[in-house]
């Protein structure tokens, strides 16, 4: 009498999948064996016989009919050979049908072996129902065959699906498949969980382009690599070269995109940097190219100018947000501070100024009567100038403001002996030291003020 013997889902499992490691060895066997048939037809039976070739597979082969005192040659000792090898996979076969009957209420389905150049239809599958065992430790259900390596591997069922999975629910895989095109070295993998990376390196003889991964599509709206990253990145890419780029795309469509981010409820793009978060590659012409553009693209020209689109059209309606040139954004202090004071020696110069005479004043980095601190990146100010003239102050006397470079032949404000006047100006700064300067010229005696209410950075 059989004992009954209680066997746990994880167990059963297990034991499937080791069910479906022997049998694909099995068939690993029995090309070798009919190899090793063909020679033994060919060393020891007349061209006429069939005998032996038309033996099943796994038939019952003695021994002892054969075997006689010419066991020494080198024709038996091969038969020898082939026989015991028969007997092995005959006792196997017998072995795996009898673990893969399954348990009482259960349906198994055993795995046919790889077809060389195959896939299509069930072949290779491992298909069960159970309905007791954790979805975890369920092995994915699989259609297509396993992948042969140096052939065609084509289904001819649309669905078929071979995958390939770590069929352990705790101790997980670094990395489930990793093909690598090198001719030297390895390329070393990151400290990550990875499904399927891919990698080529070592020099190429004919100068072509090595890709790790490359993905292609040419639908309308197809993409040639998706990634989805339920919690973090769905493409992560990453570059220790010199120029080189963690993810790079290109297009050559008229409204195609190189690189595409989009986002239903976060951020289309998110861009970090050592040395900068983005940068905008000059086009080769100055001004906006007399092509279609749409709300929103931005450019930078060939000297330098940025652009940004504010309706579509052929060339469509630009503003030019910065450059050379201009300034940029403009910010107003909290309030207006005053920044030299002759009178008091507020800004480093005390006292009326003789005629002819320029000073230099820096402006930017240090605070000013209020506390007010214009940050050094300011390239120029807006403000009041204030002359404060003396009672020998010629008529027609005149101040100018200017930030680097000769003194222009402009004045920003005109005054006459003891004449008190202000006016508003804006001029660029000048640079000492890393600060942001404004050089200050008085035509005949005069103290004078600098208030700012606003710099441009």
């Amino acid at each position: 009498m059989v004992a009954e013997v209680q066997v746990t889902p994880d167990e059963l499992s297990d034991l499937r999948a080791a069910i479906t490691a022997l049998q694909f060895r099995v068939a690993e066997q029995e090309g070798e064996l009919t190899s090793l048939r063909g020679r033994f037809v060919a060393r020891e039976m007349p061209a006429s016989s069939s005998t032996i070739a038309a033996q099943p597979m796994y038939a019952t082969v003695s021994d002892s009919a054969e075997v006689s005192d010419t066991a020494k040659s080198p024709k038996r000792t091969d038969r020898r050979v082939m026989l015991k090898k028969m007997g092995a996979v005959a006792a196997g076969v017998t072995l795996l049908s009898m673990m893969n009957a399954g348990a009482p209420g259960e349906q198994v389905q055993a795995a046919t072996p790889p077809t060389p150049g195959g896939g299509g239809g069930k072949s290779g599958a491992v298909e069960y129902s159970d309905a007791k065992t954790p979805a975890k430790n369920a092995a994915p259900l699989s259609t297509g065959n396993p992948f042969v390596i140096g052939t065609s591997n084509n289904p001819t069922v649309p669905t078929d699906v071979t995958r390939l999975y770590d069929p352990s629910g705790t101790v997980l895989m670094d990395t489930t498949l990793y093909i690598e095109n090198y001719t030297t070295g390895t390329f070393p993998l990151p400290t990550a969980r990875i499904a399927i990376a891919g990698s080529t390196h070592g020099p190429d003889t004919i100068g072509r382009t090595k890709v790790g991964v490359y993905g292609a599509s040419d639908d309308t709206g197809g993409y040639g690599v998706w990634g989805n990253g339920n919690a973090l990145r769905g493409v992560f890419g990453l570059t220790s070269s010199v120029g080189g780029a963690g993810v790079y795309g290109t297009a050559d469509g008229a409204n195609a995109a190189g690189v595409n981010g989009n986002s239903t409820s976060g951020i289309g793009g998110w861009f970090t940097g050592g040395k900068a978060n983005l940068r905008l590659i000059p086009n080769g012409s100055p001004g906006i190219p007399a092509v279609d553009h749409s709300t929103g693209d931005m450019l930078v020209d060939s000297n330098g100018m940025l652009f940004y689109c504010i309706a579509g059209g052929t060339p469509g309606t630009f503003r030019q947000i910065s450059g050379p040139s201009i300034a940029g954004a403009f910010t107003l202090l909290s309030s207006p501070d005053r920044y030299v004071d002759t009178r008091i020696g507020f800004g480093g110069v005390t006292g009326q100024q003789p005629p002819n005479t320029t000073q230099t004043f820096q402006i930017t980095g240090r605070p000013g009567q209020s506390g007010i601190v214009i940050p050094d990146g300011a390239v120029a100010i807006f403000g009041t100038l204030t002359a404060i003239a003396g009672p020998g102050a010629l008529p027609g006397s005149f101040l100018t403001a200017w930030g680097s470079g000769a003194q222009p032949p402009t004045s920003n404000i005109n005054y006459g002996p003891s004449q008190v006047l202000a006016t508003s100006f804006v001029s660029a700064l000048g640079t000492a030291g890393g600060h942001g300067t404004l050089n200050i010229f008085n035509r005949s005696d005069a103290n004078y003020l600098v208030d700012v209410a606003g710099y441009y950075a």
